[in-house]
């Protein structure tokens, strides 16, 4: 097998030949580098050693048929794309100690029906888990303060979602298109639903904007055609430009007295 790999020092550079079935990287070695078995298409299982520390970017990004990645415990880094578009990855389990998720991390991956955060985790960076069609629920850790643009969408099957106390961001189109999850809930922390955060979540049916959110943006809750009833903070000050449009299930809205800017089409369609 360590011939079929490209090993320098403690690193794993790179395929040396097309690689398919089970592959089991040597122990000792420390890191896995980018590109190192990028559309690698027929690996259907990896086995890491505990020797691991870091997985570079687009490591197996491609690998069509890999069903499972078991990550050891002793990985403290995986990098942007690491996982990416790999359509039959089913299961991936995070370990602790990682304290961030890389950008686009695992987008793509079409089958991932289950993954585990542990509560190491502070930050899920942006599409994270973007067109994870299968995800059905996520549960983030208690520290968890910041949730990137696009990290969940069009996540379609995800039909729980636990966000804790300490989510104090989340970025443009988080949740976009998440057309399975009934409801949501922000705490108090968060101050800014930014734009697309929940467009699309055509199931969504009730919502409570944290009192100390100060603005909507523009289509934040677009397409949210099973929303019968918001509550606004009192804090909330602007409503973005197509804020609620195509909300048609929404009988109407109470405003706050704080509220001083009303964008253009906020409750059309």
């Amino acid at each position: 097998m360590d011939k079929e790999l490209l090993i320098e020092g403690t690193v794993l550079e790179k395929c040396a030949q097309i690689q398919s079935g089970t592959v089991t990287v040597p122990d000792g070695i420390e890191e896995i580098g980018s590109l190192a078995f990028f559309r690698c298409r027929d690996i259907t299982r990896v086995i890491l050693p505990d020797s691991l520390r870091r997985i570079g970017r687009k490591a197996f990004a491609g690998c069509v048929r890999l069903t499972k990645a078991d990550i050891p415990s002793s990985v403290s880094f995986i990098d942007e794309e690491a996982f990416s578009d790999c359509e039959r990855l089913e299961y991936v389990n995070i370990p602790e100690g990682i304290d961030s998720l890389s950008r686009a991390v695992f987008s793509g991956c079409t089958s991932l029906k289950k993954v585990f955060i542990p509560d190491s985790v502070r930050s899920i960076g942006p599409a994270s888990f973007e067109r994870c069609l299968s995800l059905e629920n996520v549960s983030l850790g208690s520290p968890t303060e910041e949730v990137g643009a696009y990290a969940f969408d069009e996540c379609i099957s995800l039909s729980l979602m636990e966000l804790p106390t300490s989510l104090s961001s989340i970025g443009e189109g988080t949740f976009r298109n998440c057309s399975s999850v009934s409801s949501f809930s922000l705490s108090e922390a968060v101050h800014t639903i930014p734009s697309y955060a929940f467009a699309g979540c055509s199931h969504l049916e009730d919502f409570t904007v944290p009192g100390n959110v100060t603005s909507i943006g523009m289509h934040a809750f677009e397409g949210c055609s099973s929303l019968k009833n918001i509550t606004l903070g009192h804090s909330l000050g602007n409503i973005g430009y197509r804020a609620f449009y195509g909300c048609e299930g929404l009988p109407g809205i109470a405003l706050p007295s704080s509220l001083v800017r009303l964008e253009a089409g906020v409750f059309e369609g």
